[in-house]
């Protein structure tokens, strides 16, 4: 087995991936807000972008089945591109569920 070696990481390298956070953080689909309704059932998502967006959970198959309580616990990722359930072991990307 070929072994692999750890990039170098240095200055230049930080500067690029601080670049690249800002940008995540500011991208259209950031997320600013994001919860559960439990009387609509739906996730609702607010953007860095002004939309407004609600989303079905019985159409999020890793969402489906689990209680009001543990869908609220919904968290936005440090990059506001993603959100998680750390109780029911769940994270998934906006950008992927936008466009699925």
């Amino acid at each position: 087995m070929a072994k692999t070696g750890i990039a170098p990481y240095g200055a230049a390298e930080h500067r690029t991936a601080v670049a690249r956070g800002k940008q995540t953080k500011t991208a259209p689909t950031a997320v600013v807000r994001a919860e559960y309704d439990a009387v609509s059932g739906n996730l609702l998502l607010d953007l860095h972008n002004g939309a407004h967006v609600a989303l079905p959970v019985s159409g999020i198959h890793e969402l489906r089945g689990h209680s009001p309580n543990k869908l609220a616990e919904v968290e936005i990722s440090p990059a506001r591109d993603g959100l998680l359930w750390r109780s029911i072991d769940v994270g998934m990307s906006v950008p992927g569920l936008l466009t699925d």
